[in-house]
């Protein structure tokens, strides 16, 4: 999943004009931060929600045949926006991330007993736009307040 913004060298430009890369950094880490929270609200829109209440007890079977005691997780109440550490200076990045509910995987990939439903591609190619245009603003919010 991708996405291609528009006047990217212009905001390059207005980012270096600043002079201090570590605040353009900060700049940069909000601005994707405000474009995964929209999607964040639309997978979280999206998702299946089964019958079964959160912290409900689950028995599972492991390969070995030992069972194993868990609790249910929802998978809208796992899904979190994380800022994740890149390797070089003043590299920015986000990630949407299931936290606790792992089923997640295999109800957006399949696995062999279920289809694949997409609900997080589909929200994501789905809200694209949105949430560029959450960054864009912050972006212009952020480099006006800075004087750029």
């Amino acid at each position: 999943m991708a996405s291609s913004l528009k006047g990217f060298a212009e905001l390059e430009r207005r980012l270096a004009a600043m002079g201090d890369p570590k605040k353009a950094t900060k700049i940069g880490q909000s601005a994707v931060r405000a474009g995964m929270v929209v999607i964040q609200k639309a997978t979280k829109a999206a998702a299946p929600f089964g019958p079964d209440a959160t912290g409900s007890p689950r028995t599972r079977r492991r390969k070995g045949g030992a069972q194993v005691q868990e609790t249910h997780t929802k998978i809208v109440d796992g899904l979190k926006v994380r800022k994740i550490k890149v390797q070089g200076d003043y590299k920015v990045s986000s990630a949407l991330t299931a936290g606790a509910a792992y089923h997640a995987a295999f109800a957006e990939s399949g696995s062999i007993h279920n289809a694949p439903t997409h609900f997080a591609s589909k929200a994501f190619n789905a809200n694209i736009d949105a949430a560029e245009a959450a960054m864009a603003k912050v972006f212009e919010r952020r480099l006006a307040k800075e004087g750029v």
